[in-house]
């Protein structure tokens, strides 16, 4: 230009910005280098990345390919940033648009008392479709009045059930009736339980034989669930099924007769189903907990009652715990072989993969085939899996049919 000036240096892409900050914010006050390594080393990588599916495509790559060049030259220990991707489903509100010109309209300008919709004011027809919400579109939800209606407990576990975190959502608030339900189930739940342990008539109302079989009952419920629960809460983070499996054991502890409340086995499945609805329904979830630490005796239990919940250890399930390995040919289940917890925790893949292939109803199916590949996968304190994957014989090879009497 001729005058003075000053060269810019802010010249590099965002990109370049975005695929290192994670680690510029463990080391934030540092001012002699980007980052130190010995600290980034310490908490990299990342256990979970949350983000939408333009992340994997742009971001996620570009920081891949930064970490993989720090980690050739020495300054990281690690080539992938991040362990597992979560990629969240969008929430789907309904719109509305007339047929002719494609103009967004809202809902209070459309006529839903006709076979179809049309516009109030022209008559014009009108399609109705569900789309990711927007401003423009008028589709969207203002969380505040959701939360003022509804509270933040229950808007949060109605968003989080029915469906996967990775799956779009359709926004409908006639299913929110299903979530106060439950939850006042789970109200009732901890009414009753206070109110039985003001009795002490529980063998004038269940005999001795009964009370060890509904003890019986709630163990093998409480090891089912906690099983479960926990596995897609760390595993799968497939938190619609963790809501489904507290829904499941809720209604466990309602069938009972309510003066098995009165017993150390129904004070200790309840404790364990107030400790996993917790993360879902901190608030709600801490008033349960006040009023039943008011009446639990706390024996033998691994909570202690004097902290809230969300200081309580999480429930474990025992090491004789009856446990399966999931035979799986081609992707789908054919067998599973009963085992116990300890067991299965020292079982090698190895090994697991020879009982597989010795059950009858595998030989069966394999009978000859070339067998590709096989895959072991265990996961902590829960069920694991052999996929066996082989090419049949012939041009439609045998096929197993669940009706054959084959012996397991």
């Amino acid at each position: 230009c001729g005058g003075p000036a000053t060269r810019e240096t802010d010249t590099m892409d965002t990109f370049v910005d975005s695929s290192w900050y994670f680690l510029r914010y463990l080391d934030v006050e540092n001012k002699l280098e980007p980052y130190n390594v010995n600290k980034i080393n310490e908490y990299m990588p990342v256990d979970l990345y949350i983000g939408g599916k333009e992340h994997a495509a742009l971001h996620l790559f570009y920081a891949r390919f930064l970490c993989h060049f720090l980690h050739s030259v020495g300054r990281l220990n690690f080539r992938e940033p991040f362990l597992q991707l979560l990629m969240q489903g969008m929430v789907m509100g309904k719109s509305y648009r007339l047929k002719d010109s494609g103009k967004y309209i809202t809902k209070n300008e459309v006529d839903f008392s006709g076979p179809t919709l049309i516009e109030k004011s022209s008559g014009l027809p009108v399609l109705e479709d569900w789309e990711k919400m927007s401003k423009s579109k008028y589709n969207g939800i203002d969380p505040q009045e959701v939360i003022k209606e509804y509270g933040i407990d229950t808007s949060r576990l109605f968003i989080l059930g029915n469906v996967a975190p990775q799956s779009p959502r359709k926004w409908n608030d006639e299913l929110f009736p299903g979530i106060k339900n439950w939850q006042w189930r789970l109200w009732l739940t901890v009414s009753d339980f206070l109110q039985q342990r003001k009795m002490n008539n529980l063998h004038e109302s269940l005999s001795s034989e009964e009370i060890q079989n509904y003890e019986s009952e709630l163990e093998e419920a409480r090891n089912y669930y906690i099983k479960k629960v926990t596995h897609n809460y760390a595993h799968t983070r497939q938190l619609s099924v963790v809501i489904s499996k507290l829904q499941g054991l809720t209604g466990q502890l309602r069938r009972i007769p309510k003066a098995m409340a009165q017993t150390e086995a129904y004070e200790r499945t309840l404790s364990d189903l107030l400790v996993m609805l917790a993360p879902l329904a901190p608030h709600f979830t801490s008033e349960l907990w006040t009023a039943f630490c008011s009446a639990a005796v706390g024996r033998n239990s691994i909570y202690d009652l004097t902290k809230p919940v969300f200081y309580q250890t999480w429930p474990r399930i025992p090491a004789n715990c009856p446990m399966e390995i999931v035979i799986k040919i081609n992707g789908d289940e054919i067998d599973s072989i009963p085992i116990a917890k300890n067991d299965l925790e020292q079982l090698s893949a190895e090994k697991a993969i020879d009982m597989a292939l010795s059950r009858q109803k595998v030989l069966y199916i394999l009978q000859g085939a070339k067998i590709k590949h096989t895959h072991y996968k265990a996961s902590k304190d829960h069920d694991s899996e052999i996929n066996i994957i082989y090419k049949p014989l012939g041009k439609k090879g045998k096929k197993f049919n669940k009706k054959s009497k084959v012996a397991a």
